[in-house]
């Protein structure tokens, strides 16, 4: 896979992503990765890669776990909503290569994430959305409509991998744990 040229980074971007989501991941154990990856190889371990390529151009954060990528994450500057952003995340997630472990209708990482540090959208691609009544807790978000400041979660069935640890926020599976 060829790695696609990326835009630099604005310094607003910059900054929310090492002063505001990297700690979150490396206090969560997805120790992000000094340096930006340059090829698809994904190391054994737990860790955070960043500037993944894909094929559909590189990923912000890349989670990795057990030489699998488990979870996208695309981010934006803090003044910037991740609302609507999580597309971006599915973009890459189905630009991974197809000899990973993963595919759920084209999709080969099973959590995507969007965030500006503050705010997190999250989706686990395993489960399909489900549409939510007016005033009624947004799905992955527990956020009811209206509210700011969305306190995420999601349920993760038992057959699946249970989470212990959440990176940003959300759930995702422990460090050395993931999905079957």
């Amino acid at each position: 896979m060829k790695r696609p040229m990326s835009a630099p980074l604005s310094p607003s971007e910059w900054k929310t992503r090492r002063s505001l989501i990297d700690p979150k991941l490396n206090t969560l154990g997805w120790n992000v990765a000094k340096k930006d990856a340059t090829s698809t190889k994904v190391p054994p371990g737990t860790t955070t890669l960043t500037e993944y390529p894909t094929d559909n151009g590189p990923a912000d954060y890349a989670l990795c776990n057990a030489g699998r990528v488990v979870g996208i994450i695309e981010a934006k500057r803090l003044a910037v909503s991740p609302a609507g952003v999580l597309e971006q995340a599915e973009r890459y997630a189905r630009g991974l290569p197809t000899a990973g472990p993963f595919d759920f209708g084209g999709l080969r990482a099973p959590f995507l994430y969007a965030t500006n540090g503050e705010v997190i959208h999250f989706h686990d691609v395993r489960d399909p959305p489900q549409p939510v009544p007016q005033g009624e807790a947004v799905p992955h978000t527990g956020r009811a409509r209206g509210t700011a400041r969305p306190r995420l979660h999601h349920r993760v069935p038992a057959a699946r991998c249970e989470p212990q640890q959440a990176p940003l926020a959300a759930p995702i599976p422990a460090r050395g744990e993931c999905c079957g």
